[in-house]
């Protein structure tokens, strides 16, 4: 459904009922990502999907965004939703970036943290220069090198080799996806603050999924991130790189619903 939210519009999906948890698709994709685990969990939860502010049928950006503005934005949907109920965050990549952010700023309104293919740390200056790069590339020229160069970043050689669905499917989502969206949010990961520091502070119940093959977040990285949250559980998915919930969503699934209902 269209969300109208103060002066914007955002792409919500919100189904089946019980404990709420909100959903944080990746860059440079939108919430047609999670459609395994809308599908599957929805039976025991209340699956709330949006669109972040520029992706899919949100409205678009009007300049540099920030992980700030975005979560600000997911708990204004959440008012307009009139979900007083604390939620599961659910984040991947630049999605886990959001959910430390909403965390910080709104740590009354989470129950539990799913912490995918993600990490606490800041961008290197190296990193930071390449996002500005990449922002003004695509300003300039368009998506179409940026999706040719992600695709086999973001996906394991088996997904890329035997499911030509979820190959499509993913660059299908980046294609749908504005320059001016890509260059805001390019801007918000570079700008965006260390939450190292913040992992000792999260006591509620975590889950930190990996995927065996992400390049992106090695399973090293994630799983040392686990081991400073003090509830943490870590789990290591394989046949999957950086997008897990889409490459193995039946494994993914199973360990989200175990975590849920523990």
């Amino acid at each position: 459904m269209l969300l109208n939210v103060e002066d914007k519009t955002f792409g919500v999906d919100v189904a089946g009922s019980g404990e709420p948890m909100l959903l944080i698709h990746g860059f440079p994709l939108n919430r047609n990502m999670w459609q395994a685990q809308h599908g599957s969990l929805c039976q025991s939860c209340k699956m709330i999907v949006p669109d972040l502010r520029g992706f899919g049928e949100s409205s678009p950006t009007t300049g540099p965004m920030s992980m700030d503005d975005y979560a600000t934005d997911l708990a204004a949907i959440l008012d307009s939703l009139e979900q007083t109920e604390p939620v599961t965050l659910c984040g991947l990549s630049m999605g886990g970036y959001i959910a430390f952010a909403f965390a910080r700023l709104f740590p009354n309104r989470v129950r539990r943290m799913i912490l995918c293919n993600t990490k606490a740390e800041q961008d290197s200056s190296e990193a930071r220069d390449n996002r500005r790069r990449i922002a003004n590339e695509v300003l300039e020229l368009g998506t179409e090198k940026l999706i040719k160069d992600m695709t086999p970043k973001l996906l394991a050689e088996a997904t890329l080799l035997d499911k030509p669905e979820i190959v499509a499917a993913v660059k299908e989502m980046m294609e749908s996806t504005p320059a001016e969206t890509i260059a805001s949010a390019q801007h918000a990961m570079a700008t965006r603050p260390d939450s190292t520091d913040m992992l000792s502070e999260l006591s509620m119940p975590a889950l930190v999924i990996c995927g065996e093959g992400d390049a992106i977040c090695p399973p090293e990285m994630m799983q040392g991130m686990a081991e400073a949250m003090p509830n943490a559980t870590f789990s290591l998915i394989e046949n999957s790189a950086h997008l897990t919930p889409l490459e193995n969503p039946e494994v993914t699934n199973g360990v989200i619903r175990k975590f849920m209902s523990s």
